[in-house]
């Protein structure tokens, strides 16, 4: 089974994925070792990390990366009976699409009230980039992560994907998505579990 994560940076995304790793031993790959991949041995693709924070900037990502994404799962899906893609690189729309081709299951994850302190206080030692910005443009990152959750919200909602939002109860909503996707029973995404 394919189990694909997204969602906006910064919400819990690689926490999940490492959270089935640890409890079901299924592997994961971020789609962000992809992107920058991508961005240094082949720079005439023109995939790139987000720098200016809007929802614009956020489909072309997606648009640009989805073919790559479409590859990997097509080359993995026949020899890899289990394995997770976690990233902010790809829309439910995509992967309303990809469903019709693809056995997965699928969640976002979004924080629709991320406020800057919960972002630094939650920051870790990978999250270096975090540290580097100034008040005004951590004030702009979490508006944009918040906008974009709204947005992805909405369109897990329209595509049937579940979605979880994890501002109020983060802990409690990254066991609820992980219970979600890794429940034995069998069953088609439906939007909110």
């Amino acid at each position: 089974m394919l189990y694909l994560i997204g969602g906006v940076p910064r919400v819990g995304k690689s926490t999940l994925a490492n959270l089935i790793l640890e409890r079901d031993k299924i592997a994961y790959i971020d789609t962000d070792w992809i992107i920058h991949m991508l961005m240094f041995a082949a720079p005439q693709l023109d995939v790139k990390v987000f720098t200016k924070f809007n929802e614009q900037e956020f489909r072309n990502k997606a648009e640009k990366f989805y073919p790559f994404l479409y590859q990997f799962i097509k080359h993995n899906q026949p020899v890899v009976e289990h394995y997770v893609i976690e990233g902010d690189s790809f829309l439910p729309e995509q992967v309303s699409t990809l469903k019709k081709e693809f056995q997965l299951k699928a969640c976002f994850l979004g924080s629709d009230k991320l406020q800057p302190e919960t972002l630094v206080n939650n920051s870790s030692k990978n999250d270096w980039w975090i540290n580097k910005l100034n008040s005004q443009q951590l004030n702009d990152l979490c508006k944009w992560i918040r906008n974009m959750s709204i947005f992805l919200e909405k369109e897990c909602e329209l595509h049937k994907i579940a979605y979880f939002d994890v501002s109020a109860n983060y802990k409690e909503q990254i066991e609820n998505s992980y219970r979600y996707l890794l429940s034995k029973q069998p069953h088609e995404d439906h939007g909110d579990p």
